[in-house]
């Protein structure tokens, strides 16, 4: 017989470009983020990426890296405003699979142009 795998995800934290860590990540647009997520089992567990269901795949917008140490980073570049919401570190070896979350929250700038007026509807109150 086969003996069982173990493994846990020791951590799972966010960094945005100025160096600050959280469990939730923030960035502004057009800058980047990375997630680190810190496995450790026996076997190594494999680690991979989720967005919305979906395996993220490495692209020029998503860097995928594994050092050692159990690290496995993912690396959201121009962050956009459709960039935010959660994501998924998910650890497997023959143990099972292990997942933890974290959420991105992006922070959008609106300039007003000079000279604009803007408009805003509020509808009136009943019995005003």
């Amino acid at each position: 017989m086969g003996q069982a795998g173990e493994f846990s995800i020791e951590e799972l934290r966010g960094e945005d470009e100025a160096g600050r860590q959280s469990f939730n990540a923030t960035a502004d647009a057009d800058e980047s983020v990375t997630f680190t997520c810190i496995t450790s089992g026996s076997p190594d567990p494999e680690v991979t990426w989720h967005r919305k269901g979906q395996q993220i795949e490495a692209s020029e917008q998503h860097v995928l890296s594994s050092l050692e140490g159990g690290r496995s980073m993912l690396t959201v570049r121009n962050v956009g405003q459709g960039d935010g919401g959660p994501y998924t570190c998910r650890a497997t070896n023959k143990a099972g699979v292990l997942e933890s979350e974290l959420t991105l929250k992006v922070f959008v700038i609106l300039l007003q142009p000079k000279g604009m007026l803007i408009l805003l509807y509020l509808p009136a109150s009943r019995g005003a």
